[in-house]
């Protein structure tokens, strides 16, 4: 018997609103956005607003925490259309660490990635909202990234099983990018994109968010030039293969 396939569209969007700084205005960019996002993905979200999102009936609201800085919590939120995509699993994934981070930074607590077991349509896939470090080595990054691929590969996660990892990577295209896409191409995940989506410094532009996938198509990558964190949001669209025998 031959076999067709439906294509299955999803939108996203990861974004890195450093620190919720502007985050009421984030919110109302949002809301006048042409679309609902299916799938929104930020890091450097504070926790104490998680309440903003819960409000919004549409959306079902995951957090992660990561690090603590003056008194507040703040980590990986992802929210998730409540109308065609179900939410399966949520696991937070302890990245880890960086002393130096810790020591010039004035933060405690460890990196981590929210990874989130997803149905739309009959289709089974994973998404890791992740955050590393921001004051580390590439290596110690890289150590970081091979503990979350370790845990996607794991039996929890049948073998084909569609997988992105997304977020705010702190992994330089000024200082040596090749290191971090060579690691994934190894693990047998596709870049999406290569685009600047921060500036260092508020002088030099430069790519430290990526989306990584395998086993599903990710589309129409787009870094959007806002000004209401120093990382840009990019909005993307995942395609997933829904068999009928």
């Amino acid at each position: 018997m031959l076999e067709s396939y439906d294509c299955l569209m999803l939108s996203g969007l990861s974004y890195n609103i450093q620190l919720g700084k502007n985050l009421l205005k984030i919110v109302d960019w949002l809301g006048r956005f042409p679309r609902q996002f299916n799938i929104i993905c930020f890091q450097e979200f504070p926790s104490s607003q998680i309440k903003l999102f819960q409000s919004q009936s549409s959306y079902v609201t995951q957090f992660a925490a990561s690090f603590r800085k003056k008194g507040e919590i703040y980590g990986e939120l992802t929210l998730v259309l409540k109308k065609n995509v179900k939410v399966l699993s949520v696991q937070t994934i302890d990245l880890g660490k960086s002393i130096y981070e810790q020591r010039m930074s004035q933060t405690t607590g460890t990196r981590s990635s929210l990874v989130t077991k997803l149905l739309y349509n009959d289709v089974t896939f994973v998404l890791a909202n992740t955050h590393l470090a921001a004051i580390a080595s590439n290596m110690h990054r890289r150590k970081q990234v091979r503990k979350l691929i370790e845990y996607l590969g794991s039996s929890l996660f049948a073998q084909q099983t569609p997988m992105i990892i997304l977020g705010d990577f702190n992994y330089s295209s000024l200082f040596g990018r090749k290191g971090l896409i060579k690691l994934m191409h190894e693990q047998q995940y596709t870049n999406a994109y290569l685009e600047d989506t921060h500036k260092l410094l508020n002088i030099k532009d430069h790519q430290l968010d990526y989306i990584f996938y395998k086993n599903i198509q990710v589309k129409h990558s787009k870094v959007l030039n806002l000004s209401f964190s120093d990382h840009r949001p990019i909005t993307f669209a995942l395609e997933l293969l829904n068999e009928n025998k």
